[in-house]
């Protein structure tokens, strides 16, 4: 099973790299609850660096809240696992 699901990942990350390199996008990360994997996952494709910027893994709320710019208050009215917290999360690491 945990080998289906590796391999279900880095296909994905391959199309993920394709459609990037495609588009001549870039892609950055701020992620939380997945503890970096999808960062990890797609940092494994060879030659990502072009398109992949990095990732910010943000467990605590005290460094979502250094990191990301959230505001403590946001983060205490909607939770750290919430659609408003997560915009938040996505707009402050494009600040980087």
């Amino acid at each position: 099973m945990a080998s289906e699901l590796n391999s279900d990942l880095n296909n994905a990350a391959q199309r993920l790299a394709g459609a990037l390199a495609k588009r001549n996008l870039r892609i950055v990360f701020a992620e939380s609850c997945t503890a970096g994997l999808v960062s990890a996952t797609l940092a494994q494709v060879p030659g990502i660096s072009q398109w992949h910027c990095g990732s910010a893994v943000v467990y605590r709320e005290a460094t979502k809240s250094a990191w990301l710019a959230i505001p403590p208050a946001m983060i205490e009215k909607h939770g750290v696992v919430s659609a408003e917290t997560a915009q938040l999360m996505a707009a402050g690491v494009l600040q980087f």
